[in-house]
């Protein structure tokens, strides 16, 4: 790549950043992500006392859960932005699939409510962040 090159395209990616749907956008993904994370992370907190025996048991990746969280509502973030609403869907679906029989095979009914909650609120946030973000992109153009 020649210099003049390099040049071109940071030129073009700076005009992109300084749009007002672009920035946006990215504040939109900011706060979808990680002050969901937070926010969410800090209401759920609060349900872990009921479900810590439980919760214990459970093997897992540590903190795999908030980067689940987090990456199901940049899927669904964008997917909602993009306009391909099914795309969330499944997202949820998915997710929804993966935790069942996790919680079900337990038979134990905080685990399963401590998971639906999380993920309810995780969803719940990243469709509100989106479809706010794409209606002031809308009203911006």
């Amino acid at each position: 790549m020649s210099p003049l090159d390099a040049h071109h395209w940071w030129v073009r990616f700076s005009d992109q950043l300084s749009r007002v749907d672009t920035m946006t956008f990215l504040i939109g993904l900011v706060v979808n992500v990680w002050v969901g994370r937070y926010l969410i992370g800090n209401w759920i907190a609060q349900f872990v006392n009921s479900a810590k025996g439980a919760l214990h048991d459970q093997q897992g990746l540590a903190k795999a859960g908030a980067r689940i969280g987090m990456l199901e509502r940049l899927l669904i973030f964008i997917a909602l932005v993009s306009r391909m609403e099914s795309l969330a869907g499944f997202v949820i679906g998915v997710k929804a699939l993966l935790r069942l029989p996790e919680a079900a095979g337990n038979a134990n009914r905080e685990i399963a409510e401590y998971f639906l909650l999380g993920t309810l609120a995780s969803s719940a946030w990243a469709v509100l962040a989106a479809l706010l973000t794409r209606t002031l992109m809308d009203a911006l153009r």
